[in-house]
């Protein structure tokens, strides 16, 4: 039973996944910004090691814990509204892999007074993720929001003066919210528009990718479908909302 539980949710949640997973960046980790070549051997030689197993356990006892102690308490309370019964725990995981970061230059200079005060800070301050997609304006005083067509997640680590790519997505998709577990690991929650012709309808799959930085491993958690009116209506002013007063200092 529990198997044929665990393949529904893979089949019913695969498709937006796999779909959002098309689009995101790649590229190589790398522990600093500069590497030579015996580095890049290493890493070439990593990419080929199998993919890595993770216990639906834990994953799952992290997520209850963030469900209720930390901002992603904001967007399970918000699908709750259109979901009653959703909870973290009818979540399946859909795929497990190696990090692949590429080191990114530096950012604009010009921006980055209104960047670090949108990134969301790792517990001791190293790791700065900014998943906003935005560019930064000067008006009366204050910065500005203004958003790209693509959307973006950047990991920057403030000791070393790095950044690192670690989701791209097109139009059609987005990262709402960004949480960390603890110094070195962190959630980042994914949207994408889907649609279907028979019958016709349209909704919001999302997805929850799970960093840890120390196995260098991503897992990719699949997320309720929210039909793609209830989602603008309800779920995504819900995160606006704690986007405003997470970062007061920029008008969103």
């Amino acid at each position: 039973m529990r198997r044929d539980k665990a393949r529904g949710i893979v089949l019913k949640y695969m498709l937006p996944t796999m779909l959002l997973w098309l689009f995101m960046a790649t590229g190589t980790w790398a522990i600093s910004c500069e590497r030579t070549a015996s580095q890049d051997q290493v890493l070439k030689e990593a990419e080929l090691d199998p993919v890595l197993s993770v216990s639906d356990r834990t994953v799952h006892e992290i997520l209850d814990s963030l469900a209720v102690h930390s901002d992603l308490s904001v967007w399970v309370s918000a699908v709750r509204e259109v979901i009653p019964d959703f909870s973290v725990r009818s979540m399946g995981i859909v795929g497990t892999s190696r990090l692949n970061l590429r080191a990114l230059p530096d950012a604009d200079p010009r921006y980055w007074e209104a960047t670090r005060l949108a990134l969301v800070y790792s517990p001791d301050g190293r790791w700065g993720i900014d998943f906003h997609s935005a560019f930064f304006t000067m008006e009366n005083g204050k910065w500005v929001a203004g958003w790209d067509a693509d959307t973006f997640v950047r990991l920057y680590d403030l000791t070393k003066n790095c950044s690192y790519r670690l989701l791209m997505s097109g139009p059609s998709g987005g990262f709402p919210q960004a949480v960390w577990v603890d110094r070195r690991r962190f959630v980042v929650v994914g949207s994408m528009l889907m649609t279907s012709q028979s019958p016709s309808r349209e909704w919001i799959g999302t997805t929850l990718y799970f960093f840890d930085l120390d196995r260098q491993v991503l897992i990719r958690i699949a997320g309720p479908e929210v039909p793609s009116t209830e989602y603008w209506d309800v779920v995504r002013p819900r995160l606006n909302v704690w986007r405003r007063a997470k970062f007061p200092e920029i008008k969103w």
